[in-house]
């Protein structure tokens, strides 16, 4: 932009003049061409950033719409807590986007834009999901009297065998906490941490598990209410000790 408005004022103000000397047009070409590449090389910066946030606001709002059935309509989808840049620019109530797109069509391709989008933007869709409809660990419950023990992912410093609906978990390392992830079946997850409280770490379309929930206690039992999704979440357990991670009953 500065080298157009440059070459547009150089142009008024030398108009009816004749250059002479050829080293002086010539320099004159040479600091324009100079000037026009950095404007192309900060023109490609700010596509590529308005590329990213596109993607980061389309994910977002197809979390929403999954969760249309549950959503306060007064919620915003970036406000307080979110940095004011590179986001906030999703600003309207929940209510609003719905009458929109109930009147106009959705502009995402729910859940399309969720599993395609770079791995930040699953990770804030996963932080919308959890902002907007809250969850957390209950104290108490119990484990599931049969059937299968929940799914494990990814772990460090922990040792897990599967015993009926339960998962012992054992950390290798008795001085560190035991982590390790679950995926969590539609009956919920209960969970026993041997010495402390228990952490838990949500995610669902982002590749890791980064979205805090409360503390969760000693024992309890976690529950993920549905939505028109059939993507899992995925609950990343710290427990100090080691503990149990089952099938809740």
């Amino acid at each position: 932009m500065g080298s157009v408005l440059t070459l547009l004022a150089a142009s008024l103000l030398l108009e009816g003049v004749e250059i002479r000397s050829r080293w002086v047009a010539a320099a004159a070409v040479a600091l324009l061409g100079f000037s026009l590449l950095a404007n192309v090389a900060e023109m490609k910066v700010g596509g590529d950033f308005y590329e990213r946030e596109s993607a980061y606001n389309r994910a977002e709002l197809a979390a929403l719409e999954l969760i249309r059935d549950d959503v306060d309509p007064g919620a915003i989808p970036e406000a307080d807590p979110m940095p004011i840049y590179p986001h906030r620019d999703l600003t309207f109530n929940a209510g609003d986007y719905f009458s929109f797109i109930d009147a106009h069509g959705s502009p995402v391709d729910s859940p399309g834009d969720l599993t395609s989008a770079p791995d930040d933007a699953r990770e804030g869709a996963d932080a919308l999901l959890l902002r907007l409809r809250p969850f957390a660990a209950e104290p108490g419950g119990e484990p599931a009297s049969d059937g299968a023990a929940p799914l494990v992912g990814p772990t460090l410093n922990a040792q897990v065998e599967a015993e009926g609906a339960c998962n012992e978990v054992a950390p290798i390392l008795p001085d560190g906490p035991a982590l390790a992830t679950f995926a969590v079946p539609p009956e919920g997850i209960y969970f026993e941490a041997e010495r402390g409280q228990a952490a838990i770490t949500m995610g669902r379309f982002a590749n890791d598990v980064t979205v805090r929930l409360p503390p969760a206690g000693e024992e309890g039992t976690l529950v993920v209410p549905a939505d028109t999704s059939e993507v899992p979440w995925r609950a990343g357990f710290s427990l100090p000790g080691g503990g149990r991670v089952c099938t809740a009953g």
